[in-house]
């Protein structure tokens, strides 16, 4: 799992560095803005899994 996970955020990141944004991109967002991140705990803990539920 962790090298599966290491592949997909080199992959991203590769990505990201091979697109050339266009300059209006930049500064679309205020300076003060704030980015936020949420997730659930039955993704952190694995309940995504149980019984079987995972596609």
């Amino acid at each position: 799992m962790r090298t599966l996970t290491l592949v997909f955020f080199t992959l991203v990141t590769w990505a990201n560095a091979q697109h050339d944004y266009p300059e209006w991109f930049y500064g679309t967002f205020p300076d003060d803005f704030q980015w936020g991140l949420a997730t659930a705990s039955y993704q952190i803990e694995g309940a995504h899994n149980a019984d079987g539920k995972l596609i």
